[in-house]
């Protein structure tokens, strides 16, 4: 743990080995014994298997390793303790969602660095697809029975690759999921994308604007409000 403010090392702890693409986002907020924490969600994976299925040659001679590669990961919480009791502590994550997941976002303005209640990802249909097939929007304040994790709403339609998630919401007052859910989906049937909108509180359907042509996948995107503010 890095002090930003001076560049010192704060803390040293130690987790069982991960690796991960995504991180979801990070805040500091104080237990149930009063003690500063340092609350991090990040989409792991146990190890680098899952590396080599993701290059071009490989998806396209075997695509069913990429499909068990992103089974492997999945979104996890890790609770950094700040005391200096703790130092050398080993830290170990919690899964949230039992479900597949990538390309992790969330309100990003309004909740970067701060507690916060809803996810939204690219996820995979296990056992049913090769490639994440559909979209969801993660609950993190509303678990399913059972301690089987957090609960969610999931956008999908056959034949359909969605791409990353991106929240925009409707002003700057509202609530945390007040607002649309954009993202680029790949029709494989028609051979061409649209962008999709959701409503982010119920997660259904609002509107698709069609393209002509198939646009490749990418990794990541951003709505901006007023294009001026485009940094060139």
């Amino acid at each position: 743990v890095v002090d930003r403010s001076t560049g010192k090392v704060h803390r040293i702890l130690e987790s069982p080995a991960f690796m991960m693409y995504h991180h979801v986002n990070a805040f500091e907020e104080l237990n149930g014994d009063g003690e500063a924490e340092i609350i991090v969600d990040v989409v792991s994976y146990p190890d680098l298997a899952s590396l080599p299925a993701m290059f071009i040659d490989a998806i396209l001679k075997k695509p069913e390793e990429l499909a068990r590669a992103f089974d492997q990961g999945g979104l996890h919480q890790y609770h950094i303790p700040l005391s200096a009791q703790k130092n050398g502590s080993l830290v170990e994550g919690e899964r949230l969602w039992q479900g597949t997941l990538e390309f992790p976002t969330m309100y990003y303005e309004a909740y970067n660095t701060r507690k916060y209640r809803y996810i939204y990802g690219a996820s995979q249909t296990a056992g049913k697809s090769l490639f994440l097939d559909k979209l969801v929007k993660i609950d993190l304040e509303t678990p399913l029975p059972h301690g089987s994790g957090a609960s969610s709403l999931s956008w999908e339609q056959p034949n359909c690759f969605p791409g990353e998630p991106i929240f925009v919401p409707r002003g700057q007052s509202g609530a945390e999921d007040d607002g649309v859910v954009l993202s680029l989906v790949l029709d494989a049937t028609a051979g061409h994308s649209f962008l999709l909108v959701l409503d982010a509180k119920s997660f259904t359907q609002l509107a698709t604007a069609p393209l002509t042509y198939a646009v490749p996948f990418g990794f990541h995107g951003r709505h901006y409000f007023n294009a001026t503010n485009i940094s060139p």
